[in-house]
């Protein structure tokens, strides 16, 4: 089940931020259930300022309202048991982000940023139409009772620390000409190595392939030339019919003997020589009726490839690649920075946990 926009860009923006940097040497590592902190118990004092357990239970309020919304298409149990997986996610997470903003609004405040409320209103509508809402923000605070304005500062944080590290950075990013031609020839010289890396892999595995034919234990070639390790030689996977990527593949596995050998075929994780083990009877495809669906158990001797860049190899991509390149270093000094001058305290400790159980 996917995170939502909120959880995604304020985790990308505090990335860089170091955990370590923010944790005192007489910090606690007894684990803190957050599903049991007492209210208005003061968690963390940043140059000052408190974040006390009710700041945190409302963000994590916010995120689970929004995390119920855009499962409400799921089945209710799923989401249910997906429900605790994701608090034990976040647990750790929403402290270290609740630090960062209380830095990253001080910091703005010191530069006498003053934010446009169209730029924002903009910000917001683009949040809730990626949350799949067709309302503005007062009905859907109301439709998943959470505070509208704590809301709207939450979903306004990503842009608040993009507009500190612009500050920081003293503007954009700018890429030279000769950036990007250094950059295509750094993927062009990555693509010619893949393609005649993955040549001599792929005769490799042919070569095995012979040898396993004309008599070699398939067992013994695994031992000998496999990535994987002898067991998959032994037993692999069993498979239904629609789960076998590779067509070719899957056709061979269901239509060949049992105990065949063929390949080199290509799987997610490289190439495999592959033997038929054993197969059930019964349809190809998943069928309403009680008869057995099809599957195949099988062995495989694998060989690692080189994946080339799947990225274009265009001056455009290039630019957009270290422009984000420029921003994440930039993003890192500028919390760096942040961190190395304030002054924290975690009266409670910074292991934060969550027990489905409580």
């Amino acid at each position: 089940m996917k995170f939502f926009p909120l959880v995604l860009a304020v985790a990308a923006m505090v990335a860089g931020c170091s955990r370590e940097a923010e944790l005192t040497p007489s910090a606690s590592k007894e684990p803190i259930d957050l599903a049991a902190l007492k209210p208005g118990l003061v968690l963390v004092k940043v140059n000052g300022r408190s974040v006390t357990s009710d700041d945190y239970l409302r963000r994590v309020g916010v995120e689970t309202a929004i995390f119920n919304y855009q499962s409400r298409k799921q089945p209710a149990d799923k989401v249910e048991a997906a429900r605790p997986q994701f608090l034990a996610s976040r647990a750790g997470s929403i402290l270290p982000e609740l630090v960062n903003q209380i830095l990253v609004d001080e910091y703005l405040t010191k530069h006498d940023f003053k934010p446009s409320e169209e730029a924002d209103d903009a910000i917001i509508e683009k949040s809730l139409s990626a949350f799949g809402f067709k309302g503005d923000l007062a009905q859907f605070a109301a439709a998943n009772k959470v505070d509208a304005e704590y809301l709207r500062g939450q979903l306004l944080v990503p842009s608040r620390m993009e507009s500190a590290r612009e500050i920081f950075n003293g503007g954009g990013f700018s890429v030279s000409e000769k950036e990007i031609d250094e950059g295509l020839e750094r993927m062009d010289k990555y693509h010619d190595f893949a393609v005649a890396s993955n040549a001599v892999t792929w005769a490799t595995a042919s070569n095995v392939l012979n040898q396993v034919t004309n008599g070699l234990d398939f067992v013994e070639a695994a031992k000998k030339y496999s990535v994987f390790g002898p067991d998959e030689a032994e037993r692999w996977t069993m498979d239904e019919y629609s789960e076998i990527a590779n067509e070719k593949l899957r056709d061979w596995a269901f239509s060949a003997p049992v105990g065949s050998i063929g390949g080199p075929f290509d799987v997610p994780d490289g190439l495999a020589i592959v033997k038929i083990v054993d197969r059930s009877d019964g349809p190809l495809e998943p069928s309403l009726a009680s008869e057995l669906v099809a599957n195949v158990t099988l062995s495989r001797i694998g060989f690692y490839m080189i994946v080339p860049d799947p990225e274009p190899r265009t001056r455009e991509h290039v630019r957009e690649a270290l422009t984000k390149w420029k921003m994440k270093n930039a993003q890192m000094s500028f919390f760096k920075e942040l961190h190395d001058g304030m002054k924290i305290e975690y009266p409670q400790g910074t292991n934060f946990v969550y027990n489905a159980e409580i």
